[in-house]
């Protein structure tokens, strides 16, 4: 008997957000099993050593410190309050070694989404081609993240570098406010900062799948997102915002343990240290939220075809002139 043939999903449609989601978790479910093996196989080594390796001088420290659970007020403790046998260059030596291991673990989370972006790339090529075997390899996949992934790195210093110099501005705004004679500008960066989060930090959440699909330098990328995100700033907040829930959701287990050690470690009496207890929730934490950003960057994925869709209508362009040769072909894909 013939295996049953897996529905192609196509990406150029204009969606509401309740079909973005449906469609979304459609493909996350029939492409899971490449996808979570790409992202264990590639990126998850970068994220776990860079995520431990940034943790454990901090845990360390903690329990030099003698504090059953880290809290504010190790956060904002001034130099002069470090306890006998912690100097300052412990302390920053530990902020050093902690932001090498941050930075592995970006570019883990470069891979991730090189990963997922290039998997529909590869997708929805399959598609038009017209071919009944619909299927990635994963040698195919991993081919074109590793020749790719510097395009992503260089969007991603780009941008960071940009919004280093906005985030400076408005914190220079904000300390100019602290003064009596100023005071005007910090209500002022308080009262445009939600107009800042709409209009400026939104688009940039379709930086990397422009760079995919369209593969521009980085300056038109910005530029594309931008463009794209108009008119629908809003309906596009309010779905991202939908879709970053459903995300959260996924990791809240290794979040709730986290939030409950303080209470297993004073009322039950846990044999385990203080450092292992952490160290285990933080794995889960990562492991977790790993995977689960699978369905987030697959979300902005649909989003901005959706997107591209309602602006130009490229989805529904192509339609049209394949509909006679389409009707010979009925199991063929559009985009």
């Amino acid at each position: 008997m013939r295996a049953k043939q897996k529905q192609r999903i196509h990406f150029a449609e204009a969606r509401t957000a309740s079909e973005l989601i449906s469609a979304n978790s459609a493909f996350v479910r029939q492409n899971l099993s490449i996808l979570v093996r790409s992202v264990a196989v590639i990126a998850l080594p970068f994220i776990l050593i860079g995520q431990i390796g940034s943790a454990i001088p901090q845990l360390l420290m903690l329990e030099q410190l003698n504090m059953p659970f880290p809290g504010f007020e190790f956060s904002f403790m001034q130099f002069s309050e470090l306890p006998e046998g912690i100097g300052v260059p412990d302390y920053f030596f530990s902020f050093g070694i902690s932001l090498l291991f941050t930075f592995i673990a970006y570019i883990g989370y470069i891979l991730v989404i090189a990963i997922n972006y290039e998997y529909i790339q590869l997708y929805r090529a399959k598609s038009l081609e017209g071919s009944n075997d619909s299927a990635v390899s994963n040698r195919q996949l991993y081919r074109q993240v590793f020749s790719k992934v510097y395009q992503y790195v260089i969007n991603l210093l780009v941008v960071v570098f940009l919004l280093f110099f906005v985030f400076a501005f408005g914190a220079l705004l904000s300390l100019f406010g602290l003064n009596d004679r100023f005071n005007i500008l910090f209500w002022l960066a308080i009262l445009f900062s939600p107009f800042f989060l709409i209009y400026i930090l939104l688009p940039f959440n379709f930086l990397f799948i422009v760079q995919a699909v369209e593969g521009f330098d980085v300056v038109a990328n910005i530029k594309r997102s931008f463009d794209i995100v108009h008119e629908y700033r809003l309906s596009t907040l309010g779905y991202l915002l939908v879709t970053f829930l459903i995300y959260t959701s996924f990791s809240a287990i290794p979040l709730l343990i986290y939030a409950l050690l303080p209470f297993l470690i004073n009322f039950t009496g846990i044999g385990l240290p203080v450092f292992s207890l952490m160290l285990i929730a933080l794995l889960l934490q990562v492991v977790l939220n790993t995977f689960a950003s699978i369905f987030l960057f697959n979300a902005i994925a649909f989003k901005y075809f959706d997107l591209v869709e309602r602006h130009e209508g490229v989805g529904s362009y192509k339609k049209i002139a394949r509909i006679g040769k389409d009707l010979a072909k009925p199991n063929s894909a559009y985009l």
